[in-house]
């Protein structure tokens, strides 16, 4: 169900009753859980769970029609010769709802996540195959998000017209970081009304490591919520130099 989103209620952003110490065990705990491993029996099923909700993404500056044919051929296929034996083999000993899940399920990402200009290669390959996986592009300026607004609506109408079900944009981090909230969202909320022409689910990436505190965090989260962001991503992936402290 998509996010029809809010006027933006300046007020939303001041709900803020938290300290730096706060979030600090939490992300301990966060960070603690990535890190315990899972019963040898189940294994299997788990991973084919994580599986389940990734994007397989390619963003290299060498991609091209060759490399999109084989991401999609890893995402149609993968899985399933490598894990669908293991989940398999649990049944006679085991009684797991994650394996009653698998064992119909289609065992392949939640999307394939490609540039704009490589959207059309992913769709075709996936026609050839006679099956379906949706495309996510990235669009709107990625990584950086500072381009001129008219500029990243163009690539994301681009993207969506070559058959993208998803887009993920990130934030303009700059904007965030002088507490200009109500551009902000203009700038979200005007890509949001490009993809709900085309029935598109907008993803928004926050790009945390680059915000300057926990508080902006929260005030750039609930302002892409407002805008009609239908999830939100912490990180690109692509910077790891942290500003909060």
């Amino acid at each position: 169900m998509s996010n029809p989103g809010i006027l933006f209620d300046e007020s939303l952003l001041n709900l803020i009753d938290f300290q730096n110490k706060d979030i600090v065990p939490i992300v301990d705990e966060c960070d603690r859980c990535t890190k315990v491993g899972f019963l040898p029996e189940v294994e299997a099923s788990y991973l084919g769970l994580l599986i389940h909700v990734m994007d397989l993404t390619s963003l290299n500056s060498t991609d091209n029609r060759k490399t999109i044919e084989a991401l999609v051929d890893k995402a149609l296929n993968f899985t399933k010769e490598t894990l669908k034996p293991d989940i398999e083999s649990m049944a006679s000993n085991h009684s797991c709802e994650i394996y009653n899940y698998f064992t119909t399920s289609t065992l392949t990402p939640q999307t394939v996540c490609v540039s704009s200009v490589r959207v059309a290669d992913a769709i075709q390959r996936i026609n050839s195959q006679n099956d379906h996986i949706d495309i996510a592009s990235v669009a709107g300026g990625f990584p950086m998000g500072q381009v001129p607004l008219s500029c990243r609506i163009t690539e994301v109408e681009y993207a969506i017209s070559q058959g993208a079900a998803e887009i993920d944009i990130v934030i303009d981090r700059g904007l965030a970081n002088i507490g200009d909230f109500k551009r902000l969202y203009h700038d979200l909320r005007s890509i949001k009304s490009v993809c709900v022409n085309g029935d598109v689910t907008l993803k928004t990436i926050l790009s945390v490591t680059e915000l300057d505190s926990y508080h902006t965090l929260y005030k750039v989260a609930m302002t892409a919520m407002m805008a009609g962001s239908d999830f939100i991503k912490t990180s690109t992936g692509m910077n790891y130099k942290c500003k909060i402290t």
